[in-house]
């Protein structure tokens, strides 16, 4: 992940901005401005800088400030301060729907 989405990953909770009164009609579609903040990743996160860019493990800096992760065989990472339940582990239909969601293209 981008070093600025670790602020994200620590915060127990995200306080969104809410929305402008006269854009109250596309809530659905905004996108919302969120307060980022530097950390100190602990030392058992790995890192790497890739073209002048740091990026670290999400999972390693979760599981070093103690979030609940589960990683499915295809990839896909959940990360939550609750334990997570996901059936489409065992569900191949939902599991497509659900990484076609986030699946970012090479």
């Amino acid at each position: 992940m981008p070093e600025a989405f670790a602020s994200l990953i620590s915060q127990n909770e995200l306080n969104l901005k809410p929305i402008p009164k006269g854009l109250i009609k596309i809530e659905d579609k905004w996108a919302y401005k969120v307060e980022r903040t530097t950390i100190n990743s602990p030392a058992s996160v790995e890192t790497i800088s890739f073209d002048g860019k740091s990026y670290f493990s999400a999972a390693d800096l979760a599981i070093a400030i103690e979030k609940k992760v589960l990683q499915t065989p295809r990839g896909l990472l959940l990360i939550s301060n609750k334990p997570i339940v996901y059936k489409g582990t065992h569900d191949k239909v939902l599991d497509d729907c659900v990484v076609t969601l986030f699946d970012t293209p090479d």
